[in-house]
């Protein structure tokens, strides 16, 4: 016979024990070396990279490292993809040479190494040159693991779609300056489709090389939230202090949210046709989206979820797609190098179609619409655009 568990009254603490149905806790840790001046709190705040560039379309990620002896490690990136649902990758390090990731990564929250490296490990967006291991084009830079350690520590976060984070505390050090400093450290939130909004300011004078500043600031009696899809970021401005040192740790809690789906009605060719004749309209634009489904259905569906988008292929009049281990698309026809993986039973391909009228139609494409990919013996994990 087992004892009862012992519940206590604090609910962070039941948090992190594991003992409330759909919240968990989590860290996110910040580091920067010794730089000066206004700089998200990450690994890579160096040179010219102080502040984090991020994408608006997800992208194929790279990793190399500043040592040509790194080459038995492997780099995993995780992340989220373009609908903002969770991502994982593991790619082998070869040392200076870059080596390409297989999917498209619209952030990227964490990378850890198997091992640690003699050199700096980057993981950044193509980048036209990379010297020594080092891309020269700073802002595709996403995350850094320096030297020994054996995950970029970096206080940048998107909040994946189904998820809700409450940043709980904060605590933060500095250390290394050679002379006295001011500190403005922020808080920074971006709410999806908006901009970054200062959501905490904490304020303090460092007294360089005689004293240090060792820190926490609590928020469990108003912990701020930072929504699905959102981004948090911290974000240190130095003023008179030369080369510190800043490590912040933030604790949240989070919490799984259910998601609406975003479904929309589904038409075939003949009735888009219908409709266009109809309201003597033209076709002024249409892209190729690339949906999951959970079940291949016995006859193509009459709606979708859009948040299932596997991806959208712009730009494209006409493809052939082939269903074996992969699903590829004739490159004759696109030309676009990228990967996605899902774990979808089938994909069914529709045309996102805009009329002279701005009218937005969503229609199934007419040449093998629904790919199983997901009985029998065949199991089709990714789906792959080939150059």
């Amino acid at each position: 016979m087992s004892l009862p568990i012992v519940m206590s009254n604090d609910f962070y603490l039941e948090v992190a024990r594991g003992n409330v149905t759909g919240f968990a806790s989590r860290e996110i840790i910040g580091t920067v070396p010794a730089v000066a001046g206004t700089y998200d709190v990450w690994n890579a705040g160096i040179d010219a990279n102080k502040v984090i560039t991020q994408v608006t379309t997800a992208a194929l990620l790279y990793v190399s490292s500043s040592n040509a002896g790194d080459t038995t490690q492997s780099v995993t990136i995780t992340g989220l993809d373009a609908n903002y649902d969770v991502i994982t990758e593991t790619i082998e390090l070869n040392g200076q040479t870059r080596v390409t990731g297989t999917k498209a990564f619209l952030r990227v929250n964490g990378v850890e190494l198997s091992a640690a490296c003699a050199g700096n490990v980057y993981v950044y967006y193509v980048s036209a040159v990379v010297t020594g291991g080092v891309p020269d084009t700073k802002s595709k830079i996403q995350a850094m693991v320096a030297i020994g350690d054996l995950v970029a520590y970096n206080a940048i976060y998107t909040v994946p779609r189904n998820k809700n984070l409450y940043l709980t505390s904060l605590r933060y050090a500095s250390a290394a300056s050679t002379t006295a400093h001011g500190v403005v450290l922020s808080v920074i939130r971006k709410i999806y489709g908006g901009s970054n909004v200062t959501v905490k300011t904490i304020k303090y004078t460092d007294l360089g090389t005689t004293n240090y500043t060792d820190a926490q600031v609590s928020f469990t009696d108003q912990p701020i939230l930072f929504p699905a899809k959102s981004e948090f970021r911290v974000q240190s401005a130095l003023a008179g202090g030369t080369a510190m040192v800043m490590n912040v740790l933030c604790n949240f809690i989070e919490e799984s949210i259910s998601v609406t789906p975003s479904t929309v009605d589904v038409i075939d060719r003949a009735a888009y046709l219908a409709y266009l004749a109809a309201g003597s309209l033209t076709l002024s634009s249409q892209n190729y989206w690339l949906i999951g489904l959970d079940e291949e259905p016995s006859a193509p569906p009459s709606t979708v979820n859009l948040d299932d988008v596997l991806c959208t292929i712009t730009g494209a009049t006409n493809y052939r797609v082939a269903a074996d281990t992969n699903v590829v698309f004739d490159p004759a026809y696109f030309v676009s190098g990228k990967l996605v993986t899902t774990t979808k039973k089938a994909i069914v391909t529709i045309m996102r179609c805009v009329d002279s009228g701005g009218g937005v139609k969503y229609v199934l494409a007419p040449v093998n619409t629904v790919v199983n990919i997901g009985s029998g013996t065949k199991k089709v994990t990714s789906i792959s655009y080939l150059a």
